[in-house]
């Protein structure tokens, strides 16, 4: 018995120090003690050398493994030459539920098609917000398929995207959570 409640222990305290781990698109960098630091955990916007994931600003995927039980996400996005002017691609959205998560059809900038872009993954919970980024390329077309990899545990759920900047709209009792949410439409950058 004695046993069972050290393992109990020692995986509460892993899962309390992680937070939220980006696997689709491929992160800059990942550090789990600087996920605090904006705008993207500690490491570099401008970084490429990891590759570059093309996006369709019709709708790219975001894959994420997360510990929090309920949070809120914004998606973000800057072009490289102006890395701190940061835009949002989707309202932010609220998600509950730990585990795999995979948020579908997020919009993209076609005024930004062709150039070397940084998005930007920021969830906020309890302990604070996290930052994570990718590099990406806006491509015409899509929205891309999305990869065998990206699912949602069982039990996560989130609200549907709303593409466009602005705060989340009250949830309505009627509208259901979705465990693959999708925007519809092609963001407007300013």
């Amino acid at each position: 018995m004695r046993t069972v409640n050290i393992v109990h222990c020692l995986v509460a305290a892993t899962a309390a120090s992680a937070h939220f781990a980006l696997e689709i698109p491929t992160s800059i960098g990942f550090n789990d003690e600087k996920l605090n630091e904006s705008p993207c955990g500690s490491f570099d916007p401008t970084d490429r050398s990891k590759g570059v994931t093309k996006w369709s600003v019709e709708g790219g995927n975001i894959g994420v493994i997360s510990t929090h039980g309920k949070v809120t996400w914004e998606i973000n996005a800057a072009l490289v030459s102006e890395p701190t002017k940061w835009l949002p691609l989707v309202r932010e959205f609220a998600q509950s539920g730990v585990g795999s998560v995979c948020i579908q059809r997020v919009p993209g900038f076609s005024a930004w098609i062709g150039k070397p872009v940084v998005l930007q993954i920021v969830q906020h919970g309890h302990d604070g917000d996290l930052y994570q980024c990718a590099a990406i390329e806006f491509t015409a077309g899509g929205p891309d398929s999305v990869p065998s990899g990206c699912t949602n545990s069982n039990g996560v759920t989130m609200d549907p995207l709303v593409p466009g900047p602005g705060p989340a709209p009250a949830p309505s009792a009627s509208s259901p959570s979705s465990v693959s949410a999708g925007a519809s439409s092609t963001a407007t950058a300013p």
